[in-house]
């Protein structure tokens, strides 16, 4: 017996021959892999947001440095003391703690969603996975329970009582269901495995299908195989959507066994069980096999023929149709029902013809158009914006191939949809690396896919899929709020100082407590802000449009009112008590202003309150502790300056006890949800 042993097969038992037919990129695993190398991961969009901010406060930064440089000129100080205030204000403006605080949010939201049985191998894909627009789902085994079973056969006398049919394994080529078992039996590539007295078959959940119908109507699979070798076995490929196998008969001949697409093979067959097949007979399968598909089965086509025929263009003889059902899982209707909540479109990818896949995406509850893989493919290549629109129409593509999911993802994305894809085989490897996030699935995914995916997951389910979507959000909404923390509270630091210069001609602060009060803001509250927990209803809301910063401009402009008002509670107490009462003023006021960054509807958390009062304590030890006192230029200790920065704290955690944040969504040219702003 000859088979095709792919690069890359491992065998497990068994002795044979190989004659070597192609080495290298000429390999279907080369093939693939070429494929792959064509194939560029699009950037992260949390580097290129980061990039935005970086740019921008690098820019205010040689800003205020320049302005206080050239105040100090006008001011005729000491050009040293000019020189410390510009580079000391250059350096607190910029956010040193944001590299440290995106990497802790996704580190947590790794932990969590480890935890979910979900494993992040690229680490911004944990904050992408809160910006999908797209989940590309595969049907068998993430919208199905992927347990096909054969449920109708219909042959020339009508359809089979599949629970009281027996086969005649003596005479498989004479007896009409005994023969539909056999070429689904034969004509499959699958692998059995016996031991503890139990038969595992391992293979496609459709071939094992067939071969545990032919097992249970009494057909001896082991002896079949040894009356019948097969020759030869065909698989089907893009174009040719059936299976042709030949083998060879006891009496010493051959026997060409085919099943497949029923709009394929039907056309190929010209005789059927009793006599010849005609265009009328032919539309009366057809018909038949529409009705099938209709009820959600997947509908296979059984033909044979004398002799070999290894690429049959016709003569063969029509058996029967098997119809096939792989039952939706029980939570697949609710976890599309999320996503679409969320603003997630749910687009299924199917090799199942066009009328199955509509059938099963009405009973998950999928609403859109069905696309069949020829029409995909050309609008996936059409360049219009009429096209686009389309396609978000857009609910079922069926008949598609491991290899076309590359050109729908590059479709999706250049429709400016963001694309989470769903795969676990070694031609699905390229889709997932050109996706915003490729999701390797399940265990039994191919080592290829698990290389290139961003995320693996160990559960076979689109509700895994939704969730790793919500943790997503959460990484979204506290990097916001962090970066609104960290830019308004450096802000106000630059205002201050500015302000100080221009007014009263002398810095409200030294620049080593400018450093100091950078080095505390840019770490501990803005972890706290970084690693808070998620809003309820995460999912209650539609994604931020793909290319959305993470400040809008109206968000900048909260921010410079936010920083202001931080900077003028320091130049009051600049004004009450100089320079000694500026520095605890101002800290409180930046450590209070993290609870007003805060989430509005999220409870207690002891982390939170853990790091906020951390930062807090350490500040109070830089008042209360003398050495420490001496090392950032202040004098004795004051009960004014101990009240102060008590106030300065205080008058913000009251703040956002008593007013509500008003979450600031941005979708399109709308307001980011980066930003809260306070409202009674």
């Amino acid at each position: 017996r000859a088979a095709t042993l792919y690069a890359g097969t491992s065998v497990a038992t068994g002795h044979g021959r190989a004659v070597v037919t192609a080495t290298g990129n000429a390999t279907e695993l080369g093939r693939v892999r070429q494929e792959l190398e064509r194939a560029r991961a699009p950037e992260a969009p949390l580097t290129r947001r980061l990039g935005q901010v970086t740019n921008r406060v690098t820019l205010l930064a040689v800003g205020a440095a320049a302005a206080a440089a050239g105040v100090g000129v006008l001011r005729r100080q000491p050009g040293a003391a000019v020189l410390r205030s510009a580079v000391a204000l250059g350096v607190a403006t910029i956010p040193e703690g944001l590299p440290l605080v995106a990497t802790a949010a996704l580190i947590r939201s790794m932990q969590r969603l480890r935890e979910q049985g979900m494993i992040v191998r690229r680490l911004a894909a944990a904050e992408t996975l809160g910006g999908v627009t797209v989940i590309c789902a595969d049907k068998t085994g993430t919208l199905t329970r992927n347990e096909m079973r054969l449920e109708v056969l219909e042959l020339a006398g009508g359809r089979v009582d599949l629970a009281t049919a027996r086969a005649r394994g003596d005479a498989p080529l004479e007896d009409p269901f005994t023969l539909a078992l056999m070429i689904g039996l034969l004509n499959s590539d699958v692998e059995v495995q016996r031991g503890g007295g139990a038969a595992t078959v391992s293979g496609s959940s459709t071939e094992r299908a067939l071969v545990q119908a032919a097992w249970a109507a009494g057909l001896d699979g082991a002896r079949l195989r040894l009356a019948f070798p097969r020759r030869l076995l065909r698989e089907r490929d893009g174009a040719m959507r059936y299976v042709v196998s030949i083998h060879d008969t006891p009496a010493g001949g051959a026997v060409t066994l085919v099943k497949g697409a029923p709009e394929q093979v039907v056309a190929l067959c010209d005789r059927g069980a009793t006599g010849p097949l005609d265009d009328a007979a032919r539309a009366r399968l057809l018909a038949r096999n529409a009705d099938l598909a209709g009820a959600g089965l997947r509908v296979l086509a059984l033909a044979f023929a004398p002799g070999g025929q290894p690429d049959p263009r016709g003569g063969l003889t029509f058996v029967g149709l098997a119809a096939l059902r792989d039952p939706p899982r029980a939570g697949a209707r609710a976890a599309i029902a999320d996503a679409a909540r969320a603003g997630v479109r749910t687009l299924m990818l199917t090799g199942d013809q066009r009328l199955t896949a509509e059938a099963i995406a009405r009973a998950v509850g999928l609403a859109g158009e069905t696309l069949g893989r020829d029409e995909a493919l050309a609008l996936a290549r059409e360049p219009s914006g009429a096209a686009a629109a389309r396609l978000r129409r857009v609910a079922v593509i069926a008949r598609v191939t491991p290899s076309d999911k590359a050109e729908v993802v590059r479709a999706l994305r250049r429709s400016g949809e963001l694309v989470a894809m769903a795969g676990d085989g070694i031609n699905d490897a390229p889709a997932l690396k050109l996706a915003d996030v490729g999701m390797a699935v399940g265990s039994s995914a191919s080592d290829l896919a698990r290389e290139v995916a961003d995320v693996v997951l160990a559960r076979e389910e689109l509700s895994a899929l939704v969730a790793a979507v919500g943790e997503g959000r959460v990484v979204q909404d506290n990097l916001r709020r962090a970066v609104r923390f960290l830019v308004a509270t450096n802000l106000s630091e630059t205002a201050l100082m500015i302000g100080g210069l221009l007014v009263a001609g002398q810095a409200p602060l030294t620049p080593l407590q400018l450093l100091w009060i950078n080095l505390l803001s840019d770490t501990l509250p803005a972890l706290a802000l970084a690693l808070d927990r998620g809003r309820p209803g995460i999912l209650d809301r539609p994604p931020a449009a793909p290319g959305a910063p993470i400040l809008t401009s109206a968000a900048r402009r909260v921010i410079v009112r936010d920083g202001l008002w931080l900077g003028l509670a320091g130049g009051a107490g600049f004004v009450l008590g100089g320079p000694r009462l500026a520095m605890p003023v101002l800290v409180g006021a930046q450590l209070g202003y993290t609870a007003l960054c805060r989430a509005p509807d999220v409870g207690g958390d002891g982390e939170f309150a853990r790091l906020l009062g951390a930062a807090a304590g350490l500040q109070l030890a830089t008042l209360l502790i003398p050495p420490l006192r001496r090392v950032l230029g202040l004098g004795p200790v004051t009960g004014l300056e101990i009240a102060a920065y008590a106030g300065a704290l205080a008058a913000p955690l009251w703040a956002s006890r008593r007013r509500r944040l008003r979450p600031v969504v941005a979708r399109g040219r709308a307001v980011n949800p980066s930003l809260e702003r306070s409202r009674p």
